[in-house]
């Protein structure tokens, strides 16, 4: 260990932003480990190498890469070793670097090892923590090895990153599935004569709707659904609610389904839909044929902002809903569009509260919940295990919501993820 480096590292920190040093001084690097017999020197933190050890400055390359000309200022998601911000550096036109680290033990042990002055000294760098309330800021880029190392405030931060970097393939991934387009050209049919969705809403006078979803805490919330006066309050069902709702003899106004996932879709419209033959169907084009058909009431098409419907968008002049993953979306937005001026939220969990993972009832519910690889703030307080598309649906629900000053949201759960702007 050299500690000139240290030394020399933290004259500038301390020069600079001062308020970081004794956070930095406090870290325990014990076991921390200097690895210097590879190509490239690099530092194991709990078996993991904070930087390549083959080609560094290729590693950063490639992690810089989507740095363009006309941005002047950029965000930098940790420290590692000190390659990213470096070449970051390099950018010359970038008139302003945000640094921010994630983990002090890792910080601290990167000064120690290494010598990072060069970008510590640039009067373009800023220094500071990565905190959860600071939001994702963009441009960004990002050493992901950094997001292993993470504080109790720094977990949806980190969220956010890694869902922006995975919605590119996971939209690839839609947009190009092959099924997916088979269903459009089957739905052909129902798309020419089915209900447009500005006819459907101009029959729905109620200002009262519940959104139900099919969470675990929909247990605890059958018996409000019951009571119910349905000519005051409409009842907006995801399809893998409508089982158990009709099982306590619930019958939804209106159910929701846009997965395009055909076995999973049928199973949860293998109920007695003769019960539904007053009840609505919005549906996206890419649905089961079967299951659109099987439908005994009216139905409606819309659609998302999805590169997927292009096609079929303007040629049947199908209406945009607001859908970012999970079904219970559209069903919200189904419910401002209307005009309602009060939405509950039932069985919005987005989370494994109770370990099972939906309702009694529901057609593939699993009494285990998968691996989880995030949590969420929780109704109850603490967090709740979840994982990470949950933690972007509850992002983007939240940002709806904001756009509503006008409508009153009213999270039911209880045990469920805590959603902002939802009381």
């Amino acid at each position: 260990m050299d500690n000139r480096l240290l030394e020399n590292n933290l004259e500038i920190i301390y020069k600079r932003w001062p308020e970081l040093v004794s956070q930095l001084k406090s870290a325990d690097i014990t076991g921390v480990e200097f690895v210097s017999d590879t190509p490239n020197f690099t530092m194991l933190v709990d078996g993991l190498h904070i930087g390549s050890c083959f080609d560094r400055v290729r590693e950063a390359a490639l992690q810089a890469g989507c740095i363009h000309q006309d941005m002047r200022e950029v965000w930098v998601y940790g420290v590692g070793l000190g390659d990213l911000p470096r070449f970051v550096l390099s950018y010359t036109h970038l008139e302003r670097i945000n640094v921010c680290f994630f983990s002090e033990r890792v910080l601290m042990a990167s000064l120690v090892f290494f010598d990072h002055k060069d970008w510590l000294s640039d009067p373009r760098v800023s220094l500071r923590r990565a905190s959860n309330s600071d939001g994702l800021r963009q441009p960004f880029v990002v050493s992901p090895v950094c997001l292993e190392f993470i504080g109790d405030d720094q977990g949806r931060i980190r969220d956010e990153i890694l869902l922006f970097l995975e919605t590119p393939y996971l939209k690839a991934r839609y947009i190009g599935n092959k099924e997916f387009q088979q269903q459009l050209i089957n739905n052909d049919v129902f798309l020419k004569t089915d209900s447009k969705l500005d006819v459907v809403l101009s029959k729905i006078n109620q200002k009262v709707a519940y959104v139900v979803g099919a969470g675990p805490s929909l247990d605890d919330s059958i018996q409000e659904l019951r009571e119910i006066d349905r000519a005051q309050a409409l009842i907006i069902a995801v399809d893998a609610a409508l089982k158990p709702l009709l099982s306590q003899g619930i019958v939804p106004h209106v159910v929701v389904t846009i997965d395009g996932n055909a076995k999973l879709v049928s199973k949860m419209f293998d109920v007695d839909l003769a019960l539904l033959k007053n009840s609505l169907l919005v549906y996206f084009p890419i649905v089961d044929h079967d299951v659109i058909k099987r439908w005994p009431g009216e139905r409606c098409a819309v659609v998302s902002h999805s590169e997927l419907f292009d096609a079929v968008r303007d040629k049947y002049s199908l209406r945009e809903i607001f859908a970012s993953g999970t079904v219970f979306h559209p069903a919200v937005d189904l419910a401002v569009k209307v005009g309602c001026e009060k939405v509950y939220f039932v069985g919005a969990d987005m989370s494994y509260p109770t370990g099972v993972t939906h309702a009694l009832g529901v057609s593939h519910r699993e009494e285990q919940a998968p691996y989880t690889n995030a949590f969420l703030k929780s109704v109850a307080g603490g967090v709740v295990p979840t994982i990470r598309s949950f933690v972007g649906y509850v992002m983007d629900l939240e940002a709806y919501i904001a756009l509503h000053p006008e409508v009153r949201f009213v999270n039911c759960s209880r045990i469920g993820a805590y959603i902002e702007g939802a009381q």
